[in-house]
């Protein structure tokens, strides 16, 4: 089945994550994955606090049930990766906490049929401030669920047009004030060259309606240009366009050229993925992309920390992995650059990161691996927010106790650095962790 990308912005931050999943499983396979895990580990610096604040020794206990599904059949596809946890925090260095986040699609119909239905809900964490520490006190959840009826015609063998509408609604636990709901339309010709070559055109018109903040309310015109190649190793997909954002109350305009160039290369030894992404939001939606480090609290990536306002949001990022080296052995690589420019705030701000990871095969049964990654955040000087850099190795021990019964050892030291003494410091952490896969 030939699926339909999500017209508005507030769906491009949570399809690629439920993509990326798919892949791993290699999606026409269904499957209903089940993980539990007790994860038993201690730090030197609880609240990761300078040294000069008497940082706080601590055990913590994270319990977690992992659920990943997916099923194809002509006329449905499901696709399910949810989280719930439990966090115990034993010198009550923050709160205990109990969190649900994750993500599904449900998509109803198929190419040769004349009406689909697609359904979307993420469930994430976020920071409440980009230079906050990672902690679970300092998160805020963001809740979505978009409906998208679609209407199809065909025209022949090679052509079809699409009339796609949209509804999604999007809810905060503590930032209430982005609470937004956004209707839109948006149309589509799209064009057959061959069974792996396709062009679409397309152009829609979306409005977003702010619950706590009328005056933020603004209206989003797009149109643009799809070429899109599917090989046996080789995908690619270049789409350019132009986006006009206006916002209502006072018909301001701010508006910048849309591009999306992905592509992914797979050899077998060698997985190669290249993604350029430009486009225009508001600050409950841009800003949650994945490439940053990534954390057991799912929180240290990016933030919606920042008031409403819309934003004009340039992303690049590179990922390869390789086996070249050794059958035993696995190398990866990831760079990425965020740059995020706001209408009205000061809040402008650029990301780099860049990380690394080596796993190595000792035996059938045991395994190393030893990731390191580096960020560097700056902001533009009228902000109010620190430039930092954050610095992030582990070296981990993974046995297979049993079939379906992993058991992982680890060490993990994470450093902080910034010129404002309450956004620095160091940390030490050593853990053991219990998993049950069935």
């Amino acid at each position: 089945m030939k699926s339909m990308r999500p017209m508005l912005v507030c769906s491009i931050a949570l399809l690629p994550a439920i993509n990326a999943n798919a892949s791993v499983k290699e999606a026409n396979r269904d499957f209903f994955d089940v993980d539990l895990s007790a994860d038993y580990k201690t730090t030197d610096n609880a609240k990761k606090q300078d040294v000069s604040f008497s940082p706080i020794d601590e055990t913590q206990e994270i319990y977690r049930a992992n659920l990943n599904a997916h099923y194809q059949d002509e006329n449905l596809r499901i696709l399910s990766d949810y989280s719930a946890q439990r966090e115990i925090y034993q010198q009550q260095s923050e709160p205990d906490a109990t969190r649900v986040l994750g993500h599904s699609l449900l998509e109803l119909g198929n190419d040769y049929q004349p009406f689909g239905l697609l359904l979307l809900h993420d469930r994430t964490a976020f920071l409440v401030s980009p230079d906050a520490a990672d902690l679970t006190i300092n998160s805020d959840t963001r809740e979505m669920l978009t409906l998208e009826p679609s209407v199809k015609k065909h025209m022949g063998t090679a052509d079809s047009l699409v009339l796609t509408g949209s509804f999604t609604n999007i809810s905060f636990q503590q930032e209430a004030q982005k609470n937004n709901d956004q209707k839109g339309v948006k149309a589509a010709w799209i064009h057959g060259l061959d069974q792996a070559e396709n062009l679409t055109f397309s152009v829609q018109d979306m409005k977003s309606a702010f619950e706590f903040v009328p005056s933020a309310d603004y209206r989003i015109e797009l149109a643009d240009a799809q070429y899109q190649v599917k090989l046996r190793r080789l995908e690619y997909s270049v789409e350019v366009g132009y986006n006009k954002a206006t916002t209502i109350n006072t018909s301001r305009d701010f508006s910048s050229p849309t591009y999306k160039i992905e592509s992914s290369y797979d050899s077998g030894f060698n997985k190669i993925g290249v993604s350029l992404v430009q486009l225009i939001g508001d600050s409950s939606t841009v800003g949650s992309d994945s490439s940053g480090f990534g954390t057991a609290n799912q929180t240290f990536t990016s933030s919606k920390g920042v008031g409403v306002d819309l934003i004009n949001s340039r992303t690049a990022s590179v990922n390869w992995l390789t086996r070249m080296l050794n059958e035993r052995c696995t190398f990866g690589a990831n760079v990425a650059q965020s740059v995020l420019s706001y209408q009205n705030l000061s809040e402008d701000g650029h990301r780099s990161t860049v990380g690394a990871s080596f796993n190595y095969k000792l035996t059938r049964s045991s395994s190393i691996n030893y990731r390191v990654d580096y960020q560097n955040q700056t902001f533009s000087a009228d902000t109010g927010h620190t430039n930092f850099n954050n610095t992030r190795q582990r070296l981990s021990y993974n046995y297979l106790v049993t079939k379906g019964v992993d058991f992982d050892a680890y060490l993990q030291k994470e450093s902080k650095n910034s010129v404002l003494i309450l956004n620095r410091y160091v940390e030490n952490i050593a853990g053991i962790k219990l998993s049950y896969h069935f």
